[in-house]
Order: structure tokens, then sequence, then C-alpha cells
């Protein structure tokens, strides 16, 4: 397998201090993350704490969906409560929040039209679900990971169902040993060698075939109906995963790269993905699905990993992992270094685990950063800084030189992005 997974820890912090400030700056005072909005933002969460007692993250997301609270961004539990305090004390000012829209023009979210139909506008027909928002919750050492989500799709195979993540730095889909077992998938005979995970090596493994894949919750599809099968055939590495109790796998590279393109639509919870089948894309359709978007062209990387150019603060660029499977975005020393960005003491540490669930220390910047993606400004997000073993496997940071990890906080600062990964692009 390539890159492993990263799901952001962190350890119980004390009483007082915040876990990742950036959100629940953008959530309570709009932007900003000075030490300042740190005390006025550990107040606003002392207050909300009590009444969001016991309530589930998922319903947390309702509740700021219904209160036109803007999600993205807001990975944690933290965040939404603060958000929802914020919104509460001030629903004047929450009120005059607006969503990201759609570049598209009239026909934004339409996934409902009949199978086999191009949306309104000439889109190509595509195999549409919702996205399903997993807790990134596990046990490593005693800690506890539980700071972020996971972009997640029901998928069924013959043999049943399961849970798996969308991961573009994974360069093959992957099982954990229980989902395999679960879904009854038979060894293929071949055997995976040691893999670069998030924190180091992962340790050898096998291959099991999953059979044909289909969406559990599909919307449309364009065959005739939504039992239609996605992939026919897919197989998967199996290896223990830090992604949560939710999830049974992760579905990489070898599966994004069967299609001409896969959009994730997130502007309103839960979101869509729609999976645009191979040939079915004429310059017309493609036109269409990517009006409004600005198009980056992606790097290789080693494992047939992708990497994009990213400038921090109006920064030269700064070479980074392509990786919708991590919660967070993070620089390297040398990065940070150059940037001029530090950690914060006043912050707990967050914890990184990879595939092999070990667990790494991460520093949390001391302020937000401005990133923009090939050319395209995406927004502010507080930044993670640490030395990532797997960088110098895939070639980020050689020699000492600044890399980083593009995350789902940065992708998901726009309404909708688009992969083509087959032919190394992506469109925000």
């Amino acid at each position: 397998p390539g890159v492993g997974r990263m799901a952001v820890a962190t350890a119980t912090p004390p009483r007082g201090r915040t876990l990742h400030p950036a959100a629940r700056a953008r959530a309570a005072h709009g932007g900003g993350g000075g030490r300042a909005g740190l005390r006025t933002r550990a107040r606003t969460r002392a207050a909300g704490d009590d009444a969001y007692s016991g309530v589930r993250l998922r319903e947390l997301k309702r509740r700021a969906d219904a209160a036109g609270i803007a999600t993205a961004g807001l990975f944690d539990r933290e965040s939404i409560v603060a958000a929802l305090a914020a919104a509460e004390a001030s629903p004047q000012q929450e009120a005059q929040q607006t969503r990201p829209t759609d570049t598209r023009g009239g026909n934004s979210g339409d996934a409902s039209g009949s199978a086999g139909e191009a949306r309104p506008g000439g889109e190509p027909p595509a195999v549409v679900a919702p996205i399903r928002w997993e807790e990134a919750a596990s046990l490593y050492a005693g800690i506890k990971t539980q700071q972020g989500e996971y972009a997640a799709l029901g998928v069924t195979t013959p043999t049943g169902s399961t849970v798996m993540v969308l991961d573009t730095a994974a360069s093959t889909t992957l099982l954990t040993p229980a989902a395999a077992a679960a879904l009854r998938c038979k060894r293929t005979g071949v055997t995976a060698g040691p893999g670069v995970g998030g924190t180091g090596t992962t340790e050898a493994s096998y291959q099991v075939a999953m059979g044909s894949v289909r969406l559990t919750d599909a919307l449309a599809s364009d065959g005739g109906g939504a039992t239609d099968e996605l992939v026919p055939g897919l197989n998967a590495v199996v290896m223990e995963l830090p992604t949560g109790a939710g999830t049974g796998g992760i579905l990489g590279l070898d599966f994004l790269s069967s299609f001409d393109a896969v959009e994730l639509s997130w502007a309103a919870r839960p979101g869509e993905v729609r999976f645009v089948r191979r040939g079915a894309c004429t310059a017309a359709s493609w036109a269409a699905l990517t009006r409004g978007l600005t198009e980056v062209i992606l790097q290789p990387l080693a494992l047939g990993l992708l990497a994009v150019e990213v400038s921090v603060d109006g920064s030269a660029a700064i070479p980074a992992l392509l990786d919708t499977g991590a919660c967070f975005s993070t620089v390297n020393s040398a990065a940070a270094a150059t940037l001029g960005l530090r950690g914060d003491s006043s912050i707990e540490p967050m914890w990184v685990a990879g595939a092999n669930g070990s667990p790494v220390a991460m520093r949390v910047a001391e302020r937000d950063s401005t990133l923009s993606v090939g050319g395209c400004t995406a927004g502010s997000v507080r930044l993670l800084i640490g030395d990532l073993p797997a960088f110098a496997s895939i070639g980020l940071g050689a020699g000492g030189s600044p890399g980083m990890l593009l995350g789902l906080d940065v992708l998901a600062l726009r309404p909708r992005v688009v992969l083509s990964t087959a032919t190394r692009r992506l469109l925000l």
C-alpha cells in the first residue's frame, strides 16, 4: 500500500485548553486566532458544554446545518459546540454568515435526475451517493482519536456491506481484517509487501477479492438504477487501519482512477459524490462539469501518489501530498521555518496515527494561514507542524526542503472539488 492513513488524535487535554483552534476561531469570530480569541473561545465552549453534553457529533452537525452555520472546516466536536454556542449568543451575526455557493449556476446540487441522463447544463451522467461523514475515532495506547471526520461511502459487495473512506493518499484499496472477514472476501494468493505509512513503514499483508462494488446509498445511476455495478471487480489489501470503528476500509487511487472524474460536492451537508464512468465524458460534458473551477495539474510522487503545489500566506510553491483521507493539513519543519510558522505552546499537541496506528505528536500552529492551491485561494486554516516519516519515503521534503500534506480541512473550504486522478487533474 501507499501512504498509510492519518487519523488525528489527541490525549485528553487539561480543562480550558483548546485542541484545534482554527475552526473555533472562524465559527465564533469569523476568523483570526490570537491568544485573546483562544480565551474567548474557551469561555464560549464552557458555556456550550453543558447544553450539548451527550449529544452525538452527527446530531450536532444536523443542528448546525439547521441553524445555517457554515460547517466547512469544523471537523471536531468542540468546534461544532463552540459554533452553536456562538450562534445562540449572537444570532444576528451568525445569520449573516453565508455558505459557499456552487459555481455551476442554476443546476446546483441537482442529483435526482433520471438514470442515464446528464444533469441540466450538459454535465456527464454519473452514479451519485451522499457522503457519509465518519468520526475519526479509535484508540491507540490510551489515546483517543476523535478530532475530525472522514468523507466516506457506503459500499455493497455480493457478500455484504461496509463503509469506506475516500483516500487519494492510499495507492491501493485497503480493508481491515474484521471487514474482510465480515464480507467473506477470498484471498487472491497475492502477497502485499511492506509499504509506507504516515508514521513509517507498514507491515507486509495479503490481498483479497471484494467482487463487484456498488454504492449502498446510490441516488441515481447512468445504467438503469441504483443497483448497477460501480466497479466490476475490486481487490483490496488487508491490514489494520486507524480509521475508527465506523469504517471498514479505504478506497484508494486504484479505485478512484477507474473513473473519468469524481466530484465531491459539500457546500451543504452531507454533500454528494458523483462518479463519472470511464469513457462517459465528452469534451462538452467535461467543460460543463468543471465550469467555474480552476484546474491544477497534479505531479507524480513515489508509489503512484500525487502532489499539488501550495502557497501558504503568499509563499513560494510548496509541494504537498494530496490527501483526502487526512482531516487536517500539515507542514514539515523545513516548511514551517521558511514560513516563520511556530507551534503554539499553550495548545495541547495533536497526534497523527499512521497506517500501523503508532502516534506522532504534532504541534498546532500559532496562527491561521491562507492557502492557495495552484493559484486558487482556498481559504484559511490552522496548520499542523511535524515531520512525518512518510514524507521522505515518497520524495517530499528531501534534503531538508519544505513539504506538506493537503488535507480535507482545506479542500472542504471549496464548495466542490473534481478529481481526475487517472489524468492527474484537480479542479477546485
